[in-house]
């Protein structure tokens, strides 16, 4: 799915070779600095890779880009709500 918001913003499919080492930055501070994760060692790039593969056979899992940021969401699978975001500057 591809879905252009405006002239530099565009909402697309993930793709598991160049977005979950971008994921996995976005999440890793949740586990290293705070305790709402629940999980204590932050994973891999290719185990991180694999939760997106068993989460995209499920779902969708988005990732909004534009030339001044990328932002990563997913709808929430727990709640069928979402979608959730996270960003990081690029």
């Amino acid at each position: 799915m591809k879905r252009a918001l405006a002239d530099d913003w565009l909402v697309r499919d993930a793709i598991l070779d160049t977005d979950a080492e971008a994921c996995l930055d976005i999440y890793a501070p949740f586990i290293r600095d705070t305790i709402v994760s629940f999980e204590e060692i932050v994973p891999t790039v290719e185990e991180f890779r694999d939760r997106m593969r068993a989460a995209i056979a499920m779902h969708p899992w988005l990732v909004w880009w534009s030339m001044a940021r990328s932002w990563v969401t997913h709808t929430d699978r727990n709640t069928g709500r979402g979608p959730r975001i996270a960003g990081r500057r690029t």
